[in-house]
């Protein structure tokens, strides 16, 4: 039964600004809150679907905004309480969960900034395919 979930969603994204980066913005946001709580493959069964159509409509290209998704929920899988790969890396370093956030935080700067450039200078995510497919 369709509730209109999507709709839903669309109508409150664009109440709060039809400007493209604060959508942006905020879906980053979205993401990565999400990404430090649920696993990748079910944020992607559920958010693609609901926020392609959105973001289409304020002209943000679906290959720019899949890469975005994808460092966003990189970025989550490595983030506490439930980064995923913070636990896959105790076990494989074998080392305490502790120690290893503290060797890991550095490395959140870079992973911030990157994601802040990618998101806000398509051109850099979108000149590949540009160059490949001839757009």
């Amino acid at each position: 039964m369709d509730e209109g979930v999507p709709q839903q969603l669309a109508t409150v994204l664009l109440s709060i600004s039809e400007n493209p980066l604060i959508v942006l913005l905020i879906v980053n946001v979205a993401l990565l809150i999400f990404g430090m709580v649920m696993d990748t493959t079910a944020i992607l069964l559920v958010a693609v679907p609901v926020l392609v159509p959105v973001l289409g409509t304020l002209g943000i290209d679906p290959v720019h905004f899949g890469i975005v998704m994808v460092i966003n929920l990189l970025i989550g899988t490595l983030t506490p309480p439930f980064g995923i790969l913070l636990f896959v890396m105790t076990e494989v370093a074998k080392v305490g969960y502790k120690p290893l956030l503290r060797q890991v935080a550095p490395f959140y700067i870079p992973l911030f900034v990157f994601l802040g450039v990618v998101t806000y200078w398509p051109a850099l995510s979108l000149s590949l395919p540009d160059l490949v497919f001839g757009r």
